[in-house]
Order: structure tokens, then C-alpha cells, then sequence
């Protein structure tokens, strides 16, 4: 008789209609899809709000990274320690050898990472048996400081890779694809022997005409000479993207001198049509 009751009471309670009756199979089953679907939706809108700030970082951190490269030049600042020599005089690091003179720095580009480094040339050349300081960068016979053991490789970050890098032109549009850019504090004309503002001192962004982002920075270093060495007026381009967010807003172009000043730089997050450079939006 007790275990007859027992089994009617728990027949009783699951019947909802009655009085303590509990939920039915269906109904939890209902309540953890529910919840299921709403937690998953949440751990959905977080990761894409993550991947969008980690995103905005590695682009913050990297225009920030071209801004102190400016900021090097403007104060004359090299790492390099190494041995350096100009004008056939070797002599130790940097501050020992008054043959030499701090021309810049720039920045070698790759898929995965970039590296800074120096640029330096000749302080005087000979010129009818009587030596004088140099007037163009191209006279200068500028050359990298790159040290692949010493170098200290800017790792982008949260599955970002750098696409493409452009020389700029007029109209804002892409000239040509090239691997390296920086800044050089200009010297008398410049590289344009034709330039007007000899006796100025000021710094300018140029490009090594020479090389991809596909080209090892070993080699784009190697490639620093006065005839590639050129200036950039109208700015570059860089086209990054991020393989971690959703592909209409994966994609990014930092912009640096071009209508700004050559110093300044600008960072657009995009993906759609028209947002940005339609070489930033390609997905290959």
C-alpha cells in the first residue's frame, strides 16, 4: 500500500494542473535551449567586441611605433652601436666617427612583423680637390645600420598581418608597391638636386623604391642606396587586416604624410565599399 502511494503521488506531480505539480521534459528542455541560445549569443557579441578593440590596439600601437621613428629623427637618436664607417674610416659606434652623419631611420615592412632602423651617410664629399659637407641625401651615399641579430622585430599582434604598402601619388591613389618607408632629416637640397630648400633642415618621409612586403627586410636594408632612396610626397599607404574579425570590418589602411604634413599619420578602420583604398579590400 505504501509503494502504491508513492507511485501516485509522483503520477500526481507531473501533472502541472495540479497544486506543487513540477515541469514537464519538454518544458527544461525548452528553458536550456533558451538559455543556451542566449548564452552563446552573448560569448559571440564579446569575442567580436574583443577582436575589434585588439584590433584597434595593434593599429594604435603601430602608428604610435612610426610616430616615435619621427620623433628619432627629430632628435637625431640612433640604436645602432655597431661599427660604422664613411668616407673609408672605420671607426666603433655611433658618436666616434665625425665622418659620418645620422640621415633618418626606416622601417623594413613584412607580412608578420616590421623592423626599425637607422640610416646614415657621408658628412663631406670631395668635389674639385676640395672637400665639402653634403648638400642632397643622394650625395651622402646613405646606407642601412641593420643588424639581424640586434634587431628588435614590432610583432603585430592578435592575428593582424600587414597586406600591402603603397608609394601614394597626387590624386591619393597608389603609385606602385614597395616594402620600406621612413623619415629623413633633410640636408641642404634633399635628394632632388633641383629642390629649394637648400640650407634647410627638416624632416621628410621617403620610400625605398625597391621591393614588396613580400621581400625579406634583410634585403630591403640592403637595397638603402642614393639612387632608391626617394622621397614621398604625397604619403603611404599600408593595408592591414585582421584574421579574427568578421570580414566587413577586418580590414584597415594607416595613411601617413600624403594631404597631411609628412609627419602626421591616419588610421581608418573599414571593410565595406568605399571605406577605404580598394587595394585595402582585398581579401586576397
Amino acid at each position: 500500500m505504501k509503494r502504491w502511494d508513492m507511485f501516485s503521488q509522483f503520477a500526481r506531480s507531473g501533472n502541472k494542473n495540479e497544486p506543487g505539480a513540477g515541469y514537464t521534459i519538454v518544458e527544461i528542455v525548452i528553458v536550456l535551449a533558451v538559455s543556451t541560445g542566449i548564452f552563446l549569443a552573448v560569448v559571440v557579441a564579446f569575442r567580436g567586441r574583443q577582436s575589434a578593440v585588439e584590433f584597434t590596439q595593434v593599429l594604435r600601437n603601430y602608428e604610435s611605433k612610426i610616430l616615435s621613428m619621427i620623433s628619432d629623427v627629430n632628435n637625431g637618436y640612433s640604436d645602432y652601436n655597431g661599427a660604422i664607417t664613411c668616407n673609408g674610416v672605420p671607426v666603433g659606434g655611433q658618436g666616434t666617427n665625425e665622418d659620418c652623419v645620422f640621415l633618418g631611420r626606416l622601417i623594413g615592412v613584412n607580412a608578420n612583423e616590421s623592423v626599425i632602423y637607422s640610416v646614415i651617410g657621408n658628412r663631406t664629399q670631395v668635389i674639385g680637390g676640395v672637400s665639402k659637407d653634403i648638400e642632397q641625401i643622394s650625395a651622402a651615399n646613405p646606407r642601412a645600420l641593420y643588424d639581424s641579430v640586434a634587431a628588435a622585430p614590432i610583432q603585430y599582434r592578435f592575428n593582424t598581418i600587414a597586406r600591402r604598402m603603397f608609394v601614394m601619388d597626387a590624386a591619393g591613389g597608389n603609385l606602385q608597391e614597395i616594402g620600406s618607408f621612413g623619415f629623413m632629416s633633410q640636408i641642404g637640397g634633399g635628394v632632388d638636386a633641383a629642390s629649394s630648400i637648400s640650407g634647410s633642415r627638416t624632416t621628410n618621409l621617403y620610400y625605398i623604391n625597391g621591393g614588396t612586403i613580400a621581400t625579406p627586410i634583410a634585403t630591403l636594408a640592403t637595397n638603402v642606396n642614393g639612387a632608391t632612396l626617394l622621397p614621398a610626397p604625397n604619403g603611404i599607404r599600408i593595408c592591414m587586416r585582421s584574421e579574427s574579425r568578421a570580414v566587413d570590418q577586418n580590414k584597415a589602411e594607416i595613411i601617413v604624410g600624403g594631404r597631411l604634413s609628412a609627419t602626421d599619420t591616419k588610421v581608418t578602420i573599414g571593410g565595406g565599399p568605399g571605406s577605404l583604398n580598394s587595394e585595402c579590400l582585398r581579401d586576397d
